[in-house]
């Protein structure tokens, strides 16, 4: 562990307030608030760069193990690697100087085909118990972090910057037609050459959650907010060499949802279902960018960083 983030969490488990440390990166854990809507905990990252001098963002980062799991300390571990030290929203909130959220959902392995970190559709339907509406769950986390933050002088935005590779991409571009007026801007990658959409029907077919928005009011009790969609800041992107296509996999979707991805936007990842996709995107808002990079597979490089950068850097300043 880094000596600041040692010092840090060391702060932490004696009671001293840390919140207001601005010359060395912090760590912090928050505990399971069912009171206050969430169900379990949540890391909040802030760097050393942010300051409380102007106004910034808190960048949240859904938290991704990569494996089905009933111990739930292999994902808490995990979402700490994520926060300290994770490739993509770490560094983002180094360069940003945001905050930087990443909860600790759990991935279960008897329950597998919860894919809570995809919030597939399994996810969302869960009625009862501690994973009821883990999209939910992520809005109270943010609202407590929120909180925190102004009431230890940081200047935050009412909106997030949002973060998100494989899973997490997958995730966060879900988290953005449920709850679009929260965010101002995010960037998916890795998404199996698939996206929402955000409309219900393709050639008369309804498409339910998670793949359009046919059936959100049911789900949910709210209405599609496509307005506040279009509002929103979009990166997209995969690598041409990708292959992980989890639409295979039955624990990410169903038979049902399989064909119907597979008859309205191909079988093909790359480039068939990919493109179709950002077709359909482009119809519905200019407020999105799509890239495709040459020879990158599953994973996340040295351009792809740059770009997020400035994607994320341009839209802070509209």
């Amino acid at each position: 562990m880094r000596r600041d983030l040692f010092i840090s969490v060391i702060l932490l488990l004696t009671g001293i307030p840390i919140l207001s440390a601005q010359s060395r990166d912090t760590l912090i854990e928050i505990a399971a608030n069912p009171g206050a809507g969430f169900n379990y905990p949540y890391f909040l990252f802030i760097p050393a760069e942010c300051h409380k001098k102007s106004e910034t963002y808190i960048l949240v980062e859904p938290n991704n193990t990569g494996v089905v799991n009933d111990t739930f300390s292999v994902h808490e571990n995990a979402a700490r690697n994520q926060a300290k030290m994770g490739p993509l929203g770490n560094q983002l909130s180094h360069q940003l100087q945001t905050p930087f959220l990443v909860p600790v959902f759990p991935r279960p392995e008897k329950q597998w085909k919860i894919y809570t970190h995809m919030l597939d559709r399994d996810a969302m339907m869960v009625s009862k118990g501690p994973m009821k509406r883990l999209d939910l769950q992520l809005v109270a986390m943010i609202k407590n972090a929120k909180e925190k933050l102004q009431k230890s002088g940081y200047k935050i935005n009412e909106q997030i910057l949002m973060s998100g590779y494989s899973s997490s991409g997958v995730f966060a571009n879900r988290f953005a037609c449920l709850h679009p007026e929260l965010i101002k801007a995010y960037s998916a990658g890795g998404i199996n050459g698939l996206l929402m959409m955000p409309f219900s029907k393709w050639n008369e077919e309804q498409l339910d959650y998670p793949i359009g928005t046919a059936d959100l009011k049911k789900l949910t009790g709210e209405d599609f907010n496509f307005d506040a969609f279009t509002r929103i800041h979009q990166f997209l992107y995969m690598g041409d060499n990708d292959t992980n296509d989890a639409v295979k996999n039955d624990d990410a979707y169903s038979d049902k949802e399989r064909d119907l991805i597979y008859t309205a936007f191909g079988k093909t990842m790359l480039p068939d279902r990919w493109f179709a996709c950002q077709l359909q995107y482009k119809v519905a808002t200019h407020n999105v960018q799509f890239r495709t990079y040459s020879g990158v597979g599953h994973e996340i490089n040295e351009d792809i960083m740059r770009d997020l950068i400035r994607f994320y850097t341009a839209a802070i300043k509209e």
